[in-house]
């Protein structure tokens, strides 16, 4: 049965020869002002250690979120920039076709708009030789 509470834990030490010879030990050497000494510089490097890497890690993570930022803001203008070329090659494509067969219905615009960039950039010459609408649009 493992021990869970102090007094079982000290009973268990002192049941065990060795573990209680050890015990001793710690307590003579603890006694002494220069391994006392020695123990606290230990101590206190490892608690700047444990500072300094908490410190390096914040700004890791930092960094590492102002670059995802960074990204971020860069692929909303990418984005941004693609809609703009898109919309204006919708609205060019649109005063064309009106140009060329009359205001267009709900229908083509709807299929204007809901056209991807390669489609629209594969009707707009189209529009120069297309003898209907209907051929503008067709596969």
């Amino acid at each position: 049965m493992a021990a869970t509470t102090d007094e079982e834990v000290k009973e268990a030490c002192m049941s065990n020869s060795q573990v209680a010879a050890a015990q001793v030990q710690l307590v003579e050497l603890s006694a002494e002002p220069s391994v006392r000494e020695q123990a606290f510089r230990r101590q206190l490097a490892l608690d700047l250690h444990r500072i300094e890497m908490g410190a390096a890690q914040a700004e890791g993570m930092e960094k590492g979120l102002e670059k995802g930022r960074q990204e971020g803001r860069q692929e909303g203008r990418q984005e941004g920039r693609q809609e703009g070329r898109q919309e204006a090659l919708v609205q060019t494509l649109g005063r064309l076709l009106e140009t060329r067969f009359g205001p267009l219905d709900a229908a083509a615009w709807a299929k204007l708009r809901g056209a991807s960039e390669p489609e629209l950039n594969l009707w707009l010459p189209r529009v120069l030789s297309a003898p209907t609408l209907a051929d503008i649009f067709s596969p």
